[in-house]
């Protein structure tokens, strides 16, 4: 990557270095990114597990820490916030390469939530790379409810080396045995590996999970994708399509993490508010019918440059059941703009990529499941 492109980048988003209460010197080759937020009490067994898998680790590794709240959080999660400052500025874990965000205190509150927490700490990282070996720098995003294997890093890097056109990695997700419903946890976890593995049957590009605790990307993968996303939830989702249409993102099974499955309010969906939402009866999250990743494969599979070559040549191989979707999300004004200036040679990849994404194909899952079951 351009030595140009990297310092674009950093302009553009410059770290907040007016909230870094503590930081380290020299350059690392991976960066952890964790944001805390009324996390005081689950700090000692977290750093434990983290500390047990960079001292199992040769990589030279920065621990970023983005302690944040809203201003119009309860006051308990800013007093639960400000001591844990306290504790991590003292570097009481012993965590070596520590660096340290205060985004929690009055005038430091974040607007966007745990998405603009993730981009403050992974866009900091930037400036702690060498700038000569950064498409090896490596960025991971973990949550601080989260336990690790203690070869986390190793096969990190070790995926990233066996899959060099890679510029991310998603991780198994195996939550915690400290659910008050463990029904909700097991029907949650079912419902995201078999949308998964439905997406993997069908050949989409977009077969991995988007779980903001369980993935990493190249530095150089992050600043193509954009960086990321300033959201109070589905950060990861957004962030990992953009980076999929980048270059490819890659789904890891010898990697697992193991997040908390409590509830929590903190975010308007994800994993606590789904558990939530499950045990209250209000929702339930099923896997799609297999016929629904049927008929997505046919869709994946009729996307052949010859039969994109207009909207109407596409339409006119696809299931008839499906056309409606494709009417109703503007497929033939898009496609028009896209094929004015396409090399048939690359309409396949523009559609499966980029029009017809990670959000598309759920969205196109939803649609077809529910105009075949009335």
């Amino acid at each position: 990557m351009k030595l140009f492109d990297i310092q674009k980048y950093i302009r553009k988003n410059p770290p907040q270095n007016g909230t870094v209460i503590r930081t380290c010197d020299g350059f690392f080759t991976f960066a952890v990114v964790i944001p805390m937020l009324n996390e005081n009490d689950n700090a000692e067994t977290f750093f434990a597990n983290l500390l047990h898998a960079i001292q199992n680790s040769s990589e030279k590794i920065i621990i970023i820490t983005v302690v944040n709240c809203h201003e119009k959080s309860p006051d308990e999660y800013k007093s639960n916030n400000h001591k844990l400052l306290k504790r991590l500025n003292n570097n009481e874990f012993q965590i070596p390469n520590l660096a340290v965000f205060d985004c929690s205190s009055d005038g430091k509150t974040l607007k966007n939530g745990v998405g603009e927490a993730r981009k403050t700490g992974m866009d900091y990282a930037l400036s702690l790379f060498d700038t000569t070996d950064f498409e090896n720098s490596i960025i991971a995003s973990l949550d601080a409810d989260t336990v690790i294997d203690k070869n986390y890093f190793n096969n990190i890097r070790k995926n990233f080396n066996l899959n060099q056109d890679c510029g991310a990695l998603t991780f198994n997700v195996k939550h915690l045995n400290d659910a008050e419903n463990p029904a909700a946890v097991i029907q949650y976890e079912k419902y995201l590996q078999s949308y998964r593995e439905g997406l993997e049957f069908a050949g989409s590009p977009y077969a991995f999970l988007t779980v903001g605790s369980a993935f990493a990307v190249r530095a150089s993968s992050y600043i193509h994708a954009g960086g990321m996303r300033k959201l109070k939830a589905g950060e990861d989702f957004y962030f990992l399509q953009s980076a999929a249409k980048c270059s490819k993102v890659k789904h890891c099974p010898d990697i697992t993490v193991r997040p908390s499955a409590r509830y929590s309010p903190r975010v308007p969906f994800g994993t606590g508010t789904a558990l939530q939402a499950i045990t209250d009866n209000q929702k339930e999250f099923l896997p799609f019918p297999q016929y629904s990743f049927e008929t997505l494969k046919k869709i994946i599979d009729s996307a052949t440059d010859t039969n994109l070559i207009t909207a109407e040549t596409f339409l006119a191989v696809i299931p008839e059941n499906c056309r409606q979707f494709f009417e109703q999300h503007n497929f033939c004004d898009d496609w028009s703009k896209v094929t004015e200036n396409m090399p048939v040679s690359q309409l396949r990849a523009a559609f499966l990529l980029h029009w017809f994404d990670g959000l598309k194909t759920l969205q196109f899952l939803k649609y077809i499941t529910f105009h075949n079951c009335i």
